[in-house]
């Protein structure tokens, strides 16, 4: 795991080997073990790498790298887990002197003799890298099949740009850049700006499973050209069609068997090695096998916080306890959590208002304290049906299915325009006739009037996601798409619950999980893996029918019922719980006086396309408990801190 940054000159105005240095100290936390820099002044381009060493920490691993006869540079983030396997293949093909065992030395010659498609074909891993090939004066970008890794790249003022983070851009003097309004405006929907965007215009993301080829010649102008796509949740639902006969016990033993095989691959370090453990499902069923692939007792890690409702510590060390782990937890008290609050927009360099990554942050730190990588268990929701969200979709379309449409509409329609006064009132009343659990939030009584406008599962899941509607914060005109359903979905026949699972892949789970967990671990430079994210068990999860994916009103039965095979049930079936914290109560109290700082008249005033009276409004009603606009106000809180931070680079 690593960073990199670089960028093809043409009309660089600062000194371009101070430039590249700047960029690279920006995104040191990612590489804290070593530092390189290659240049071509005469073709233009800077290629840097900051280093956290993982496979071959000698100096045989270290990069920028280049064939012998220095017609390919490679400067590669990530790790690729099948390069031993595809060294073998490379040593069938050609004569080659390797000068050491990382997988950065096996890409670059798989990519020398396979060719750069047949190379993302082949390998395995969560990576993004950067090719300069002076032959052909081209520079290639790739990225992994899920998006594990990220890669950030554009054309400023004739300069090429690259980078792992947004922050190298800002290191780079005189960068400014305009506001991208639509990338804005989906951030206020869906609380992250979902790739190809970023925050700003100049400046996009490459989309997970592509590539893309700049040609470079000196002395011409650098042009941007699409990126191609060598891997794609579509294909992989095409190519594996649905099983119907498929059995809860078969599919739970090939699963196992996929799970095997890769997390056997992916806890190959040269480093220490652990995992988190939160006691649930997913992260279980990861660590009881990592657990029999270790040579040395499992490190495992967990967080619990001092405060009622939010401490799920107890049912991790429950598991640890009967896997046998070495098992390291840390509580923290509000005050620790609070505390990271104001580093938020340096650790995430675009816009995220998911308030989980507060304890992510705080459960990166304390793990890397004994490890350098960790395993976890993300993504078993979105492949296995394990959101409630997908049954509650489900029934809602039920529920409102025999009212018609155009009826609907019009209710959608009213729950909408009701006036912020009207709402908050009538759910001060149900607050005070009705039991708690019962009221409603403010974040629901909007999403409501997008439901009843619903003309099926998609469209209701995406008012499920949706934070603040179009138009309704962020005033600036857009043509912005939706991300429920996925349009790179579009044309595929499937289950609706299977597209909007399929859409979260592509969608919540690029856009904020690995984002979330990406920034916050490389922030402490800690290396992490998502076993359920190869794309074998991507392409498997495809093949299940929806009956072992929700069943009896419950997800992830595939999983569960794999799990058993490990620890007995009652450490694990229990209601899902997230891993969070309580924002809402907290912006009543401790954060009262950072929030009213920042929703305060001044502090509204430079972002002319907020809608300020409304965000004073909702800010009035939640601290006076009229109702809980808490998501809402945490999307507009961070977005106005990342605007502070980072406003100098911005246009007017």
């Amino acid at each position: 795991m690593c960073g990199i940054a670089g960028y093809i000159e043409r009309r660089m105005q600062a000194e371009p080997g101070a430039v590249l240095q700047q960029m690279c100290d920006a995104i040191a936390h990612r590489g804290p073990d070593a530092h390189g820099y290659w240049s071509d002044a005469e073709q233009g381009v800077y290629l840097g790498h900051r280093r956290l060493s993982i496979i071959d920490v000698t100096e045989a691993g270290s990069q920028p790298m280049r064939t012998p006869d220095g017609g390919l540079t490679l400067v590669f983030n990530g790790e690729i887990y099948n390069h031993r396997s595809l060294r073998g293949r490379l040593d069938q093909a050609a004569r080659i002197d390797w000068k050491g065992s990382s997988d950065t030395e096996t890409l670059l010659y798989a990519i020398e003799f396979l060719g750069i498609e047949e190379t993302l074909r082949s390998i395995r891993g969560m990576f993004a890298f950067a090719l300069w090939d002076a032959r052909r004066q081209e520079l290639t970008f790739a990225r992994d099949r899920i998006g594990e890794k990220p890669l950030y790249y554009g054309l400023w003022e004739g300069n090429l740009l690259f980078s792992s983070e947004m922050k190298s851009f800002f290191a780079v003097p005189g960068f400014r850049a305009s506001l991208d309004m639509e990338a804005a405006s989906l951030y206020f929907r869906y609380g992250s700006v979902p790739e190809p965007h970023s925050i700003v215009q100049c400046i996009r993301k490459l989309p997970a499973g592509n590539w893309l080829t700049i040609p470079c010649k000196v002395r011409e102008g650098l042009e941007l050209t699409a990126p191609r796509a060598y891997w794609s949740v579509g294909d992989a639902i095409a190519n594996n069609p649905i099983e119907q006969s498929l059995t809860l016990p078969e599919a739970s033993r090939q699963l196992d068997e996929l799970l095997h095989q890769c997390i056997s691959e992916q806890s190959i370090s040269d480093v220490d090695l652990g995992a988190f453990l939160s006691g649930g499902v997913d992260s279980s069923l990861v660590c009881a096998i990592l657990r029999e692939k270790m040579n040395t007792r499992l490190k495992t890690f967990t967080i619990g916080f001092e405060v009622s409702g939010y401490d799920e510590s107890e049912h991790a060390r429950r598991v640890a306890a009967y896997l046998g782990t070495e098992h390291h937890e840390m509580f923290f008290g509000k005050r620790d959590v609070l505390d990271i609050v104001p580093s938020v927009a340096d650790i995430y360099c675009e816009p995220f208002s998911d308030s989980s990554q507060l304890p992510t942050i705080l459960l990166s730190r304390f793990t890397r304290q004994h490890v350098t990588v960790s395993l976890s268990g993300d993504a078993g929701d979105e492949l296995f049906g394990g959101y409630s969200r997908y049954r509650y979709a489900d029934r809602m379309r039920g529920r409102i299915a025999p009212i018609p449409f155009l009826l609907r509409r019009g209710i959608g329609h009213v729950l909408g325009s009701l006036p912020i006064d009207g709402l908050a009132a009538a759910l001060q009343m149900m607050r005070l006739t009705t039991s708690k659990q019962h009221v409603p939030t403010l974040s629901w009584m909007q999403k409501l009037s997008g439901i009843f406008g619903s003309e099926g599962v998609t469209d209701i899941y995406d008012a499920l996601m949706t934070h603040w509607k179009k138009g309704s914060i962020w005033t600036a005109h857009t043509q912005e798409g939706k991300l429920y359903p996925n349009p790179a979905l579009a044309g595929q026949e499937m289950p609706e619950l299977q597209r909007i699972m399929a859409s979260d892949l592509l969608g919540y789970l690029c856009y904020d999980i690995l984002v979330k967990v990406d920034r916050a671990a490389m922030a402490a430079s800690l290396e992490t893996r998502i076993p359920l994210l190869d794309h074998r068990i991507v392409a498997f999860a495809q093949r299940l029918p929806l009956s072992l994916k929700l069943a009896d009103g419950q997800g992830k039965p595939v999983l569960k019922h794999l799990l058993g095979k490990y620890i007995p049930a009652e450490l694990y079936e229990r209601p899902k719980s997230g891993f969070a914290v309580p924002i809402a109560s907290w912006l009543r109290t401790e954060l009262k006086d950072w929030a009213s700082d920042l929703l305060s008249p001044s502090g509204l005033k430079d972002l002319p396309f907020l809608d300020a009276n409304l965000v004073r409004k909702h800010w009035d009603r939640h601290l006076h408990n009229h109702y809980d606009a808490s998501t809402q106000l945490w999307d507009v809180l961070v977005f106005i801190q990342w605007y502070r931070r980072y406003a100098s680079h911005l246009h007017a």
